[in-house]
């Protein structure tokens, strides 16, 4: 019997230094997949970080015109005139959809300058449209 009892407390102290071994590679394990998870946390941030160079870059087009065209001054009374020139402008310069509501920003006077104080700052250029009306 004494020999199937140290047969017994042989296999368990086997399976307790097995279970051990297991349970420091599966800690190694985890540590490593914090690690990588916190690289590729940093590196998304850089790559956000850099993205808005990247599409400003993307948007010119090699061989193409670099010329910009500056959209005209908008006082509020000539909308069908000026939404041409101002769709014309942003279409030459490559704007992004957040760059089209700036721009009217800083080219509106008069009236137009007015109705955009009262526009909601993540209104798109269709909101401010839609909201304002053809002042803008």
């Amino acid at each position: 019997m004494s020999a199937i009892r140290k047969e017994l407390e042989k296999q368990i102290g086997d399976l307790s230094a097995g279970q051990t071994e297991l349970e420091e590679r599966l800690d190694k394990q985890q540590k490593n997949v914090a690690s990588i998870v916190e690289k590729s946390r940093n590196l998304r941030e850089e790559f956000v970080a850099q993205l808005p160079a990247v599409e400003a870059a993307s948007r010119r087009v090699p061989g193409a015109s670099t010329i910009t065209v500056k959209p005209p001054k908008f006082d509020g009374t000539t909308w069908a005139v000026f939404h041409r020139q101002f769709d014309a402008a942003g279409m030459q310069n490559k704007w992004m959809p957040s760059e089209k509501v700036v721009h009217p920003l800083s080219i509106s006077h008069g009236k137009a300058a007015h109705k955009h104080n009262n526009a909601p700052t993540e209104a798109t250029k269709e909101d401010i449209v839609v909201t304002t009306g053809p002042f803008w």
